[in-house]
């Protein structure tokens, strides 16, 4: 354990009082990991050997993952606003300027899929015909 608290100390550039701390949660863990396997039968000792063998930890900065996952979870807020966003004021639009609308640019600017990909009105403007069926194009 004592090499994995200096590698963990020195990938996370711990010192003083945070490399003590460190050292002191090894100490325990090894202590208390002696007790565990003391404590267990030849085929769990053996099984627990295997698994220690077979995995591996490693200490990876969190700001690698955390900035994938926040990115992921924010894409997925904004798609969340433009579904709102397109339902609120998208359908059955009876604006006659869309060239004005923020929304349709914003939709635009995300990359959201157009309903209508060529026309002179909206592309995002749902249309129904008389008898409430969608229009496509």
């Amino acid at each position: 354990m004592a090499s994995e608290t200096r590698n963990i100390s020195e990938s996370l550039k711990l010192d003083g009082a945070q490399k003590q701390k460190a050292s002191t949660i090894s100490t325990h863990a090894n202590t208390l990991f002696g007790e565990i396997m003391e404590s267990l039968d030849d085929n769990q000792r053996a099984q627990m050997l295997r698994l220690i063998r077979d995995k591996t930890i490693e200490v990876v900065p969190s700001n690698v993952f955390t900035r994938k996952e926040k990115e992921s979870e924010e894409d997925e807020w904004v798609r969340t606003l433009a579904q709102k966003a397109f339902e609120a004021n998208c359908i059955k639009c009876e604006r006659k300027d869309h060239n004005s609308c923020e929304l349709k640019c914003a939709l635009i600017n995300m990359s959201v899929p157009m309903i209508h990909e060529e026309t002179e009105d909206c592309p995002y403007r749902v249309l129904y015909d008389a008898d409430g069926n969608f229009i496509r194009d």
